[in-house]
């Protein structure tokens, strides 16, 4: 079962249960495409959402997946976050050929290498889309900010990555992007000292804290 987390003005945080997976998996391959073909997904919808489910299922032991729903119960954001165990294939190895995170990661032996992903928010809610995506992002951050040594990578679309940059965090690229779920996705990393402003900055209008991010 999905455990509550909190609710704002027009949405609830959960943060998501194995059960859900599949929920998720279309959730997230669903906008995509709507948010950057402005099609319906194609003939390929159902196994992209089986190749994300199998993903999620993978990761799940190692993930914390945090959610927005609306009144009706349904998904209408979602991110996941996960701490690398040095074992599991990341997206960014597999789609981009990126193997050896390590060299990337701070000078430090504790870092702890992050993985962002199936960032998604649902297109038909307007101007609240934006206060959602920031809200899913400092959930998100939190354990990362946590640490204070630390990297995290994702596979970021084009269009967030620029709304990202516009917000004031700071991203990097790793390299030319490719099309995936339906948009150019392109590979991107941030440290502890880039995010940890935005984050402080942020986190009190969101009263996210220890007790808000579920063990």
């Amino acid at each position: 079962m999905d455990k509550f987390i909190t609710f704002y003005d027009k949405y609830t945080i959960w943060q998501l249960s194995e059960d859900s997976l599949h929920e998720l998996a279309g959730f997230v391959v669903r906008e995509n495409y709507k948010h950057h073909s402005n099609s319906r997904p194609n003939i390929h919808f159902d196994a992209e959402v089986e190749a994300v489910y199998r993903e999620e299922v993978r990761y799940f032991n190692h993930s914390r997946i945090f959610v927005a729903k609306n009144s009706e119960n349904n998904i209408i954001g979602a991110i996941r976050l996960m701490l690398w165990d040095g074992r599991e294939t990341l997206p960014i190895q597999s789609l981009f050929g990126i193997q050896c995170l390590n060299d990337i990661s701070p000078d430090d032996s504790c870092s702890a290498i992050w993985h962002i992903g199936r960032l998604a928010v649902n297109t038909d809610i307007g101007r609240h889309g934006l206060l959602l995506f920031k809200s899913l992002l400092l959930y998100a951050m939190y354990p990362i900010c946590n640490r204070k040594k630390g990297i995290v990578f994702a596979e970021c679309d084009s269009k967030l990555l620029r709304t990202m940059k516009l917000m004031g965090i700071r991203v990097h690229s790793l390299g030319n992007g490719i099309e995936y779920l339906g948009s150019e996705t392109i590979p991107v990393y941030s440290t502890y000292d880039d995010l940890v402003g935005f984050f402080r900055e942020n986190q009190s209008s969101y009263s996210i804290n220890q007790a808000s991010v579920v063990a």
